[in-house]
C-alpha cells in the first residue's frame, strides 16, 4: 500500500517467484514459480499461479518447461491470456511466444513461422489481445507488436532506427501511440529514442557522444565451414584500415552457448572489438553453430557435437579474413568469455593456427564442471543426458583431454568467486599449460562472479587483453600455418 507502506505476502510455501505481471483488471497476479531458489531450477518445469491481490488461495494455472519468463497479462475475447515467452528445450531450442487463458488450458505458441528469438515480451497499454516484443533475428534486434489472435506482427520501432542496430529495451506509452526505446549499433553507444509507433522518433540522450566518429564499423560477412554449414559474423576493421594491406586479427567468441553477437557498440570488459581495433587489430565475431537468431534447426546442430562443429566454424572464419587478404596468417588470435572462454580453450587444442589466445570464465573439463556450476540441467541441451551415464560424451569435448596439443600462449582470467563457472576450470588448464611450457598467465579477480562487475578489474581485464594480444601479434608474432595448410591435430 503506497499511502501506509504496509506490505502483505501473498505467495507462500517452499516456492521461488521469477516473474508476475498484473491482469488487467487489477484484481489477480500471475506470477511463474519452481519449487525452490536455485537457478538450475529454471531448467525443469515450472508453475503458473493465479494469486489474488486481496488475498487467499492461490490457482494452479498450468505446469511448464522451456525457462518460461517475461510474463504478460492482456485481455480478450475469451478472458485474460498470460503471455509469455519459453523454448521447447532440445525438440525446438529458440524461445518464442505464448499464451495461456488464465482460467487454464493448452499453451499455444504463437508466431509459429518466425525464425527470430523472443528476447522479452513488452506489455501494450490499451490494446486487448496485443503486446509487443524484442526479436533478434540474425545479427539485429526489433520491437514489434504482436496480435495475438491475428497471429501477425508490425514493426513498432521508429522509422529512423527500424531495421538496423539492435532495440535492448522498450516502453509503449498509455495510448500505445509512443514508443521509448534504447538503440544502438557497432558505432553508436545505447540510445534512448522517442517517437511515434512506426512512426517519426529521435534519440533524446546523448550519453555516445564522446565516441562520435571515432568508432569503426562493421562489415557483415559469410563463410562456409567444412561440412557445408554457412556461418554469419561480423568484422570490425582496425583504425586506420588500408585496403590491400594484411593485419592481425582476433576471433571473438560470444558466451552462451546459445547467444550470439549482434550489431551493437562493443566497448566493455567483455566485448573487445572496437578496443582491439584502437590497437591497430582487426576483430571477426562469428556467430557458429548453435547461435540464437538463426532458427532452430541451426541452433540445434550443436546438440551432441559440443565443440566439433563449433571449432571447425571458428577456424574456418578465420581462414575465410586470410583469404580474403585482411588477415596476416601468422598473427592470428582468439579470445571470448564464459562460452566463448571454454570455445577458446577447445578450439587451440584443435589447431595450432593461432598465436595467441584469451580464455575468460571458460570451460576446460566438461566431467567436473557439471559438479561444479550452478546450472547442471543446462548440459542436458547439448549432451544426451548426465556424465554418469554419458563419460565419453563429456570427456571428449573436455578441453584438458586434449591439452597436450596447444602451443598457442594463453591468458587466462576468472572471478574468483564465480559460481557458473568455478575457478577450479581455469586452474586445471593452467596447470596442464604450465607443466606443458606453453606460455601461460593466470589473472583471479577476487570478490568477482562470472561477469565482472569492479570498475577497475574491468580496466584491468581490458589492458591485459589488449597487451597480451598485442605482445604476441605485434610485438612478437611468431610463425603460423599459411592458408590452406592443414595443421589441425589428431
Amino acid at each position: 500500500d503506497v499511502a501506509t507502506g504496509k506490505a502483505r505476502c501473498l505467495t507462500t510455501a517452499d516456492r521461488q517467484v521469477w516473474s508476475f505481471a498484473w491482469a488487467p483488471d487489477g484484481e489477480t497476479i500471475a506470477a511463474l514459480t519452481t519449487d525452490g531458489p536455485d537457478l538450475d531450477l529454471r531448467f525443469g518445469p515450472s508453475d503458473l499461479w493465479a494469486i489474488p491481490q486481496a488475498g487467499g488461495l492461490n490457482r494452479h494455472v498450468a505446469s511448464l518447461t522451456g525457462e518460461p519468463s517475461s510474463l504478460v497479462v492482456v485481455d480478450s475475447d475469451d478472458g485474460p491470456l498470460v503471455v509469455l515467452q519459453k523454448n521447447e528445450g532440445r525438440q525446438t531450442p529458440p524461445d518464442a511466444i505464448w499464451t495461456i487463458p488464465l482460467a487454464g488450458g493448452e499453451a499455444t505458441r504463437i508466431l509459429s513461422g518466425c525464425d527470430g528469438n523472443v528476447e522479452t515480451i513488452v506489455p501494450w497499454p490499451g490494446a486487448p489481445g496485443r503486446v509487443a516484443a524484442i526479436v533478434a533475428e540474425r545479427l539485429h534486434a526489433g520491437v514489434s507488436g504482436v496480435d495475438l489472435v491475428g497471429n501477425a506482427a508490425t514493426p513498432l520501432a521508429p522509422k529512423a532506427v527500424a531495421g538496423k542496430g539492435s532495440v535492448s529495451a522498450a516502453s509503449l506509452s498509455a495510448d500505445g501511440r509512443r514508443i521509448a526505446l534504447i538503440w544502438t549499433d557497432a558505432t553508436t553507444p545505447e540510445e534512448v529514442w522517442l517517437g511515434e509507433t512506426g512512426g517519426k522518433g529521435a534519440a533524446v540522450t546523448c550519453f555516445g557522444a564522446a565516441y562520435r566518429d571515432r568508432l569503426q564499423p562493421i562489415e557483415v560477412v559469410r563463410w562456409t565451414s567444412p561440412d557445408g554449414v554457412e556461418v554469419e559474423g561480423m568484422l570490425t576493421l582496425p583504425a586506420g584500415y588500408e585496403e590491400g594491406r594484411r593485419y592481425p586479427l582476433v576471433v571473438e567468441i560470444h558466451g552462451g552457448p546459445f547467444w550470439r553477437w549482434d550489431d551493437r557498440v562493443m566497448l566493455g570488459w567483455h566485448d573487445w572489438a572496437q578496443m582491439l581495433a584502437s590497437h591497430g587489430i582487426a576483430v571477426l565475431l562469428p556467430n557458429p553453430r548453435g547461435s540464437t537468431a538463426y532458427g532452430a534447426k541451426f541452433q540445434a546442430l550443436l546438440q551432441d557435437d559440443v565443440g566439433g562443429g563449433e571449432a571447425q566454424d571458428l577456424i574456418a572464419g578465420a581462414r575465410a579474413m586470410v583469404e580474403r587478404g585482411i588477415a596476416d596468417p601468422v598473427r592470428l588470435g582468439i579470445g571470448g568469455w564464459s562460452w566463448g572462454g571454454y570455445l577458446t580453450a577447445w578450439t587451440i587444442t584443435q589447431t595450432d593456427i593461432f598465436q595467441a589466445a584469451v580464455m575468460g570464465a571458460g570451460l576446460s573439463n566438461m566431467v567436473s564442471d557439471h559438479g561444479q556450476d550452478d546450472i547442471p540441467s543446462m548440459n542436458f541441451l547439448i549432451y544426451p543426458g548426465h556424465p554418469y551415464h554419458h563419460p565419453d560424451a563429456y570427456w571428449q569435448a573436455s578441453p584438458i583431454r586434449h591439452v597436450a596439443h596447444v602451443k598457442t600462449p594463453t591468458l587466462i582470467l576468472h572471478g574468483d568467486a564465480d559460481a557458473r563457472v568455478h575457478p577450479a576450470q581455469a586452474m586445471e588448464y593452467h596447470r596442464a599449460l604450465k607443466s606443458l611450457g606453453v606460455p601461460v598467465e593466470f589473472v583471479r579477480y577476487p570478490r568477482e562472479g562470472h561477469p565482472i562487475l569492479e570498475r577497475a578489474h574491468q580496466i584491468d581485464l581490458m589492458r591485459r587483453v589488449a597487451s597480451w594480444f598485442r605482445r604476441w601479434l605485434i610485438d612478437e608474432p611468431t610463425t603460423g600455418a599459411e592458408p590452406g595448410d592443414d595443421r589441425l591435430t589428431p
